[in-house]
């Protein structure tokens, strides 16, 4: 009966172990997935963040030449005004280019200024990803740190077996000493 007393307590701690390990296990599984998809999520930012980077300094460059040819044109409107003023269809030509210069350049502006709103947007997507890889660790430790204390309700179990075994040895050699005595 103690026997059976004894198997029933190491069947009980043995589930009451089981069960913290496999809602781990899942917290574990669900952690690593969460991670890769930030992972994944981070280098899609990154590479995101590159081609918008390049983006902007394409514009970037295209608004400064943009700018010089935009100053280059105003100059030579004014040549043209004071050179000859008969010349109205050609200096009306240069407006409508000098305006569609200028509607360029709004446009780039405009697209750089989304461009650089997208980039802060973005680097605080990655201060996040960063403090997920942080969270990550503090639970592998924890993880580490779990894992040692099962390892010592394992060794504890062990001593309790040894000890019960031991017990079970003892009451048996009672048992068989006071059968003889009784005979």
């Amino acid at each position: 009966m103690l026997h059976c007393r004894a198997e029933q307590k190491t069947n009980d701690a043995s589930l009451d172990v089981e069960e913290p390990t496999r809602v781990f296990q899942e917290y574990k599984e669900k952690i690593s997935a969460r991670l890769e998809k930030v992972r994944a999520e981070g280098a899609r930012l990154e590479s995101y963040i590159i081609r918008s980077e390049k983006e902007r300094e394409n514009l970037n460059e295209k608004c400064t030449i943009y700018r010089k040819y935009l100053d280059i044109q105003e100059e030579q409107l004014r040549q043209l005004r004071e050179e000859n003023h008969n010349a109205k269809e050609e200096i009306t030509t240069l407006e409508a280019k000098n305006s569609e210069m200028i509607s360029t350049l709004n446009q780039s502006n405009q697209k750089r200024f989304e461009l650089e709103k997208e980039l802060t947007e973005n680097r605080s997507v990655l201060k996040e990803r960063n403090v997920l890889v942080s969270e990550n660790a503090e639970l592998r430790a924890l993880n580490a740190q779990q894992h040692n204390e099962l390892k010592l309700c394992h060794q504890e179990m062990e001593n309790l077996r040894r000890e019960l075994s031991l017990a079970e040895a003892i009451l048996s050699k009672l048992s068989l000493s006071t059968s003889e005595e009784v005979q």
